[in-house]
């Protein structure tokens, strides 16, 4: 027996619902409801994906209004009209951010903007980051630090053996990355710390 309701939301209708003992679904039409509960009100698209029904969560109301949740439902829906099912886009879309934030360039940048008030001179902050932007960067800067290999800042250091000051210093702050990666809780190494790891000024030798 179908029991949703014919009328679709309105954030009045949300705003005055409450939770009265047992959990109960308002309706918008289409698979897309609000479950009311002891604990808030979520959003959530019902819907059928190769035979299978299943269930998207949207998202908590009021963080999640109305029209969100209605472009949201749109959007799964435009998911699970290309043959895909939603709920597998949510997790794929959630692994890119987290993996995004597992980036030598994110951690570095955060850890530039956690030291760079601490450096008194403005020329020195701008040639650090310089430094990890023109040599590291375009390397590594994509990749998940935890999947970065010695072999990998051997070439970049190997990349720039004439020039042992710059080696050095890039050595230094990719150094001074890892550090930070692993007191934010983001590895558990020092890449640099292998012994295929070169000294900058014995490169060229």
């Amino acid at each position: 027996m179908n029991t949703e309701q014919k009328v679709r939301l309105r954030e009045l209708i949300i705003q005055q619902a409450k939770f009265t003992g047992t959990p109960k679904k308002l309706f918008d039409g289409g698979g897309l409801f609000l479950y009311i509960t002891k604990s808030g009100k979520y959003w959530y698209y019902r819907y059928r994906y190769q035979g299978k029904d299943k269930v998207l969560s949207l998202g908590k109301y009021p963080v999640i209004s109305l029209k969100k949740a209605r472009e949201l439902h749109i959007a799964a829906k435009s998911v699970l009209l290309a043959g895909d099912d939603p709920n597998q886009e949510k997790e794929q879309a959630k692994a890119k951010r987290t993996a995004t934030r597992q980036s030598f360039r994110a951690i570095a940048d955060e850890w530039y903007q956690h030291k760079k008030p601490g450096w008194k001179n403005p020329k020195h902050a701008q040639q650090v980051i310089n430094t990890l932007t023109t040599y590291v960067f375009p390397h590594i800067g994509d990749r998940d630090i935890t999947h970065i290999m010695p072999v990998e800042v051997f070439q970049i250091l190997s990349a720039i053996s004439d020039k042992p000051e710059t080696a050095s210093r890039v050595k230094q702050r990719i150094n001074a990355v890892f550090d930070f990666a692993i007191q934010t809780g983001r590895t558990t190494y020092i890449v640099q710390s292998s012994k295929a790891q070169p000294n900058p000024k014995q490169i060229k030798e």
